[in-house]
């Protein structure tokens, strides 16, 4: 399993929980399950790496998310401070998490239940609020497991409504081989420079108020003359507030050592006769729900142990380890201190008793319990409010589309290949015999589409225009999904605006022809197939090779990217199943338009049917290809179109008198969208200008998508799957209009040639464009 650990935590830190959060990664990755720590990147004190803070060899991945640090400007924020820290790692965490795609997400923070909507939560409690609010229960709802460190925090949860089953109760544990000290006590006192003789009890910890450390430094007053208590930890404040009240108790038997590192505890523990838990019953938190992490290192030492006798303390020990005293009374505790002194026997029977303790509370243990019978996921969230900012970005993509193809007057070109489409939709719906200048093969989706709106909502061409809309906006739907799934989700609305306003998106849904819908059923064909390379999905193959097919019958060109995208599966997974899942759907439709060409070249008594559709087939086939490609009396023509092509596009409207140039290469189909001889004939200014933006607009993505495959951070294989389109419409505009100057096309930003293929070339220029800014940033 794949766990990500979100810890909102500096580290290494000084405080407990931080030795808690590293064992139980360390435990997680020792069961076998690849781990990664994400912790916010804060200025830190302590110098040493995690791993040599708490003498660790590194077993599991840490990753620090860069962030603004508020808890820096507590004195004026107070405690708004910690919740802004806590939101803004939530953000900054995101990417880490994603990026990692975890199965479940293992946090002590409510707050980060959204970090993975497909990954198990589990919400490591060690608190409970003091007012449940509904945000509260929701949060809880939606966590797939509550594990709390006491029982009291147990019935705390349950009293709140969370279901029984829900909840584990697992207290915190320990690694006894680290606290299996080879010294002997007199040479661990020696090694610490702590008097040979004489009782010592030791307290490890904070010197929190709560903890009980002002009670035990007043019991130090009570002591046997050769008694001493050695204070172990504390911060600054906490350390100078206990020696100035010990001078004032005169409480000379105390002896304060302050922060060490944690790989020094066992040998303190090592040189003490008895461990002291004096924590205070001060309120709920203290009394029912708090598991010192102290407790257990106690365990594993071997020592007899004083501790107040609260629920939560009872929970783990009993008197075979223990002996309990009232809490916040410091005679009882001297007086126990005092009869351990007295009774040396008594102290060995209660060391043996912690020891065997100590076996049960392992951190391996408790990572299995925390893990077992973890149930499948829940819904985080409705589907519609999971992806409620991509919907509304398609929403805002239709409506864009939608007004152009509307307000401004469309106008049906007589000749064009929309003029054929509307008249191969009337010869499916039987209005006509026969369609003048209509292929014989045709793709059979496209045509019925436009007869099936005509049928549905009349002959205006304005109702085909905004079924196109819809399309195009599906397809930026789809680039949504992609965005958040392959490059995260601070890239959902960059991509979701740039693709809702790219002027050949929106151009494209008021043309009569296949490629508004081709380039849905084509995007939404590559998703699927590089989410089955992803996940390694049969179902997924399934859907994409079923996506291919929509695509190929609305342009064939959909068969030959399904038959690259089989191959390009095959390779990545180096296993054949999920690409014959991709290719069965196609090989299957091809047979059966192979045996509809048949029919119609039988009833026609026409020669070599194609298996598709004759336009590409006989471009590929055709004899006077390389004569086209290599003529001396066409060489002339590259330089001056390329010239042409990077002066002005042509696409949007014509530059110059539009004549085209027919005796420039009488051997050959030589079209001009410009005439070369008058490359500067005027035009109006917003013209001229609206071509050059959209030049060098086009260019800056290009730049970026290029920026996006080196250095951005989508996964390789998604990568190579947005490739593939682009590289094959590409080779396709030059194999087929390389006998025309319109073979430049693949150079030209608004070439409908290439226009499937822009959705790839938008989500890779989003990935360039994130990763250029990380980088500036650092």
């Amino acid at each position: 399993m794949r766990i990500v650990y979100a810890a909102n935590v500096r580290l290494p830190t000084e405080r407990a929980h931080g030795i808690q959060i590293m064992e139980m990664c360390r435990a997680l990755a020792l069961e076998g399950h690849e781990v990664r720590l994400v912790v916010p990147k804060r200025r830190n004190a302590i110098g040493a790496t995690p791993w040599e803070h708490y003498g660790m060899a590194p077993s599991f991945e840490i990753v620090e998310a860069p962030m603004f640090d508020f808890i820096r400007f507590d004195r004026w924020l107070g405690r708004f401070a910690l919740w802004l820290n806590a939101l803004w790692f939530s953000r900054a965490a995101a990417r880490a998490v994603r990026t990692f795609r975890p199965d479940a997400v293992y946090a002590r923070d409510p707050w980060f239940i959204g970090l993975a909507p497909r990954a198990r939560y589990v919400y490591e409690a060690h608190d409970f609020p003091v007012r449940v609010t509904s945000i509260h229960r929701r949060l809880w709802g939606h966590a797939s497991r509550i594990v709390t460190v006491t029982e009291g925090l147990r019935k705390a949860f349950a009293a709140a409504g969370v279901p029984e089953d829900k909840i584990v109760v697992a207290h915190d544990g320990v690694d006894a081989e680290t606290f299996a000290s080879a010294e002997t006590k007199a040479e661990a006192r020696s090694k610490l420079g702590l008097p040979t003789g004489g009782f010592i009890a030791v307290y490890v910890g904070h010197l929190y108020p709560y903890k009980g450390a002002d009670d035990l430094l007043e019991a130090c007053a009570h002591l046997r003359p050769d008694s001493r208590v050695v204070f172990v930890g504390g911060r600054p404040d906490d350390l100078a507030r206990l020696k100035a009240r010990a001078e004032s108790l005169g409480a000379k038997r105390a002896y304060f050592v302050g922060q060490v590192l944690h790989a020094l505890v066992p040998l303190y523990l090592r040189a003490a006769d008895a461990a002291v838990l004096p924590t205070r019953a001060s309120d709920r938190h203290a009394a029912e729900f708090l598991s010192p992490l102290k407790l257990f290192e106690y365990l594993a030492a071997g020592k007899a142990i004083v501790a107040t006798d609260t629920p939560s303390v009872r929970e783990v020990l009993d008197e075979r380890a223990a002996v309990f005293v009232p809490p916040s009374d410091p005679k009882a505790l001297a007086a126990a201190l005092n009869d351990l002194a007295d009774l040396p026997v008594r102290t060995e029977a209660l060391s043996r008793g912690s020891a065997q303790l100590a076996a049960a509370h392992s951190w391996t243990e408790r990572a299995r319990r925390v893990l077992a019978g973890l149930p499948e996921p829940r819904p985080v969230l409705t589907w519609f409010r999971r992806y409620r900012t991509e919907l509304m970005l398609a929403a805002l993509a239709f409506a864009v589309r939608a007004a152009y193809v509307t307000i401004f007057h469309q106008v049906k070109i007589p000749g064009g290949d929309g003029e054929i489409y509307l008249g191969l939709s009337d010869l499916v719906r039987g209005l006509v015999d026969d369609v003048p200048s209509a292929p014989i093969y045709y793709p059979i989706f496209y045509p019925h589409f436009l007869a099936a709106v005509r049928v549905l909502f009349g002959e205006d061409l304005v109702w085909i225009r905004l079924w196109q809309a819809a399309f195009s906006a599906a397809t930026v739907f789809v680039m949504t999904l992609s965005a958040r799934r392959w490059i995260g989700r601070e890239a959902v609305v960059p991509t979701g605006l740039l693709a809702a306003s790219y002027p050949a998106m929106v151009l494209e849904s008021g043309v009569i022809y296949t490629e508004t819908t081709y380039t849905f059923w084509l995007t939404s064909a590559v998703a699927l197939a590089i989410l089955a390379v992803e996940g390694r999905r049969f179902a997924h193959a399934l859907y994409a090779g079923a996506a291919f097919v929509a695509a190929g019958l609305t342009r064939e060109l959909g068969f030959y990217q399904a038959t690259l995208f089989s191959a390009f599966s095959g390779i990545a997974l180096r296993s054949w199943k999920i690409a014959l899942a991709i290719l069965a759907p196609t090989l299957v439709a091809v047979l059966g338009i192979g045996f509809r060409n048949d029919a119609i070249a039988e009833r026609l008594s026409l020669s070599s049917p194609p298996i598709v559709a004759k336009n590409y087939e006989a471009a590929f086939a055709e004899p006077t290809l390389m004569r086209f490609l290599f003529a001396p009396e066409r060489w002339h023509l590259y330089p001056q179109g390329t010239f042409l092509y990077f002066r002005f596009p042509h696409r949007i409207s014509d530059l110059g008198t539009g004549e085209p140039i027919a005796d420039a290469n009488p051997d050959g189909d030589v079209v001009l969208h410009l005439d070369a001889r008058r490359p500067f004939a005027p035009q109006p200014p917003m013209q001229a200008a609206a071509k050059i933006l959209l030049t060098l607009f086009h260019w800056m993505m290009l730049a970026s998508a290029a920026y996006g495959l080196w250095r951005g951070g989508m996964p390789r294989f998604a990568k190579a799957g947005m490739m593939i389109p682009v590289v094959f419409a590409f080779a396709t505009i030059m194999f087929q209009g390389l006998h025309r100057l319109q073979g430049f096309e693949g150079l030209e930003p608004l070439a409908r040639y290439r226009f499937p293929s822009e959705p790839f070339i938008l989500l890779l220029a989003v990935s360039g464009a994130m990763a250029f800014r990380l980088r500036r940033r650092k």
